[in-house]
């Protein structure tokens, strides 16, 4: 009898790292600090993503292949391991109220971490946050179990120089997209899933497995059973296309999601909305989500810095957004 009251006492609390956690981007970052015109390639790269997702009719396609599609270029300008180490070390920035919040979570419920970035910055991250480790999911790659043979180096650069003359890729209420968008949209499928399938790098692309969309909605649901408690008892926050399937998953089963300064594939797909320049609102929806259960969100008062609600409507989604693009930055707030 004891046993079963700590289980069904016992809750978790799950996060996204950038955005909820982190003010970063850091695979933008990188290709950004590294790359010519990095920014730029990977913002166009990340709408090409998030286009895949949602008009591409590709069975089980991956939000977050961004990470996966921009590997190429770094492998081709000689990056290694150490160099995303040492860089992401440098240029952690955490999300304002977030240690202090976590620390309080932490004494609450067991703290989890699910996140698309590359494991070079979130071992950085959870280093400085004194999370557990064994908590953690991320996208696993290395640089420097691949060597780009010359003649590869040679292509990559060629389709970059190719890419970077290319037009935004935009797209009406249909989902159709505009001309110029088309061809862009054209020549990088044909580079990713033609010609680079083609190359010797093509394999080891095939290994990465970006942790986004229903990779982490498979995590999410491996991490409640491991636990064995309810779904009930499990809070989930995300900001970002990436979360959304782990959102419809945990909300389906009765859990708390919330989208934290999230863009608009986010509030959509959130039960909850919180718009805050600092995340020390997190620790108290977790300590009222404990205490009432969802109605502990309807308790907390907000403030000119703070807004929880459920609602999802144009204005909402556009302070969510400003608020994100205020903290992050106009490029990292932009992206899906």
């Amino acid at each position: 009898m004891e046993w079963g009251y700590k289980m069904v006492n016992k809750y978790l609390y799950i996060t996204d790292c950038e955005g909820p956690v982190t003010r970063n981007d850091n695979a933008y970052e990188i290709a950004n600090h590294f790359l010519e015109e990095g920014g730029r390639l990977f913002s166009l790269l990340s709408v090409f993503d998030d286009y895949l997702g949602l008009f591409g009719n590709i069975e089980n396609y991956r939000y977050g292949s961004t990470l996966r599609y921009v590997i190429p270029f770094l492998k081709a300008k000689g990056l290694t391991d150490e160099m995303l180490r040492n860089y992401s070390r440098n240029t952690i920035i955490v999300t304002p109220g977030i240690k202090q919040a976590l620390n309080r979570i932490k004494n609450l419920m067991d703290v989890h971490m699910i996140s698309t970035s590359y494991e070079h910055y979130i071992d950085e991250v959870i280093r400085y946050l004194q999370l557990e480790p064994k908590n953690v999911y991320c996208t696993r790659m290395s640089l420097d179990a691949y060597d780009l043979k010359p003649e590869e180096k040679h292509v990559i650069e060629e389709y970059m120089r190719k890419i970077s003359t290319m037009a935004p890729i935009t797209w009406n209420e249909k989902g159709e997209l505009l001309p110029d968008a088309y061809k862009t949209v054209k020549l990088l499928r044909e580079f990713f899933f033609d010609v680079l399938l083609r190359l010797p790098i093509g394999s080891f692309l095939e290994t990465i497995i970006p942790i986004g969309g229903r990779e982490k909605a498979k995590i999410l649901m491996e991490i409640v059973e491991r636990n064995n408690i309810p779904y009930e008892n499990v809070i989930y926050v995300g900001d970002s296309i990436t979360d959304t399937e782990a959102f419809q998953f945990l909300k389906d089963k009765g859990g708390l999601t919330i989208s934290f300064n999230g863009n608009r594939y986010a509030i959509s797909n959130a039960e909850y909305v919180i718009i805050s320049e600092t995340a020390e609102v997190l620790s108290e929806v977790a300590e009222k989500y404990r205490t009432y259960g969802k109605y502990g969100l309807e308790l907390i008062k907000g403030d000119a810095r703070t807004i929880v609600t459920k609602r999802r409507d144009s204005d909402i989604i556009d302070s969510s957004e400003k608020m994100r693009r205020a903290l992050r930055g106009e490029a990292i707030g932009a992206l899906g």
